[in-house]
């Protein structure tokens, strides 16, 4: 792999393909570089692996040096860029600007807020305050865009990671501002996205009051008024697993999550001899048996007692 990999460095040099060739081959050798450093909740890495992961970020590094992400105009770019601050040697110092630069040049993808919360966790190279701080001024540029929303886009994986967090997030801000990302992003992706994070990602024992059971809590509101099919993939994601996964097996388990999530919220109505029903007018209840309807969200599987889909 490696020989292969400069091999192409050598020949984007020679074609002189200038940024085009060099996106392609840093995001190459970073892709390696992951592959070295293995799974999250895998054993430490060894030397060697570690020794090689740093070669082709050094390679990765070196190739985009010479290229700025706003006189290119370029978000993968900046992507790249924020990908590699760990080699800078004042990381912490940096990530707040190259993290701007690239939300102001594609500040209609989410991933970008969610990377830059990450990287401000205290974990990575920043602290509780200063998350804070920048998901409020995220919040801020991207209004046009988002209303309120980076505000929970910011915080969105540092929360989920480390429930630490929950002691200095505004969770009133939070919630709001997950009302407008639904608003401004109303398509069934972002309503799974959101209802796995509020209701598998941050499930568990809440303090009532606290917090987590606010934003947690957000829940019922966008079951009732957002979802109205379910996304196995996407809450198979929400709360990941360390190993290799069967894509098939990550489907199924992410659509006994998505329905095991929905009977649980909908128990009262389920004891009472309701069924959950998913379909074009969204997720509600009914009295009597589930009829047999066809199945698409995600395989064959057996779905919770009283829970069936159709989209």
């Amino acid at each position: 792999m490696r020989g292969i990999l400069y091999e192409l460095g050598d020949a984007v040099d020679e074609a002189e393909t200038g940024l085009p060739g060099a996106l392609v081959l840093a995001t190459a050798h970073l892709c390696v570089a992951r592959a070295w450093a293995g799974r999250p909740g895998a054993p430490e890495p060894s030397a060697l692996r570690r020794d090689a992961r740093a070669l082709h970020l050094e390679s990765a590094d070196r190739l985009l040096d010479r290229f700025d992400p706003l006189e290119e105009d370029s978000p993968m770019l900046a992507a790249l860029r924020c990908h590699l601050l760990e080699r800078q040697p004042r990381a912490a110092a940096r990530l707040a600007d190259d993290y701007e630069d690239l939300i102001d040049l594609d500040p209609a993808c989410p991933d970008h807020m969610r990377a830059l919360g990450r990287d401000l966790a205290p974990s990575r190279f920043g602290s509780w305050e200063r998350l804070d701080h920048e998901a409020r001024r995220t919040a801020g540029r991207t209004a046009d865009v988002w209303g309120t929303g980076a505000y929970a886009w910011v915080w969105f994986d540092a929360l989920a990671a480390d429930p630490a967090g929950f002691e200095h997030v505004e969770s009133e801000f939070f919630a709001e501002a997950l009302h407008d990302i639904l608003e401004c992003r109303p398509d069934q992706h972002t309503a799974n996205v959101i209802a796995a994070y509020c209701g598998l990602s941050l499930s568990g024992t809440a303090e009532r009051g606290s917090a987590r059971a606010r934003i947690a809590g957000c829940f019922g509101w966008i079951v009732a008024d957002h979802l109205r099919e379910v996304h196995p993939a996407i809450w198979a994601r929400a709360r990941p697993r360390t190993g290799a996964t069967d894509p098939a097996a990550a489907l199924r388990r992410g659509r006994v999550r998505a329905l095991s999530t929905l009977a649980e919220h909908f128990a009262p109505q389920l004891a009472r001899g309701a069924t959950v029903v998913i379909d074009a007018r969204g997720v509600h209840t009914e009295q009597g048996p589930a009829p047999t309807t066809p199945d698409t969200t995600g395989g064959p599987q057996a779905q919770p007692p009283g829970t069936r889909a159709a989209v």
